[in-house]
């Protein structure tokens, strides 16, 4: 996977670097990998992760920039409650500008901030032109509170747009070989 040198986060030359970057990859796992380590330079974020979806299954740690992050995501998924779960299942943005102070998931946040996690943003990878389709959330975490501006969401929302597709068509890619293989 290549390294993205990302000068201004929101120019169009990084996000075609990185659309090619998506649509190279050979897998569902270098997809996503792809995605959290530009999330990493392109945004205000200390750690990213990436959870993928399949319809009537828990969602699926696909991947994580540190550590922290699994156990962000495994509180969540072990009880199917938290900001994770609330952006698969409504496909919307949940933004937590300080897990001291939310009160939405009192327990969960509790225990992120334990971690030293201050603010969250989750974007849902959606496909098709209403976003009918939820095929994961892309998570942002800051140690610090308010991290995540305005730009940075806007950065997000194009990321996980670029990723959603991306992640599609390398599931559909895979799909088609095993199928082939059969």
């Amino acid at each position: 996977m290549a390294d993205f040198e990302v000068a201004a986060p929101t120019s169009a030359d990084a996000f075609a670097r990185l659309a090619i970057e998506l649509h190279d990859a050979p897998s569902v796992e270098e997809t996503v990998d792809a995605v959290v380590q530009f999330a990493l330079q392109a945004l205000n974020c200390m750690y990213a992760g990436v959870t993928l979806s399949t319809r009537g299954q828990q969602p699926e740690v696909a991947a994580v920039t540190d550590p922290v992050v699994s156990d962000v995501y495994g509180l969540q998924i072990s009880s199917n409650s938290g900001p994770l779960i609330t952006a698969l299942r409504d496909r919307a943005t949940v933004l937590i500008r300080d897990t001291h102070t939310d009160d939405r998931w009192p327990i969960w946040a509790e225990k992120v901030a334990r971690l030293g996690v201050r603010s969250v943003l989750d974007v849902p990878l959606t496909t098709g032109e209403t976003g009918r389709a939820t095929v994961g959330v892309m998570g942002l975490y800051s140690a610090e509170p308010d991290a995540f501006s305005e730009d940075d969401e806007a950065i997000a929302h194009i990321l996980a747009r670029h990723a959603s597709v991306a992640v599609a068509s390398a599931r559909h890619e895979e799909t088609m070989s095993q199928a082939g293989a059969s």
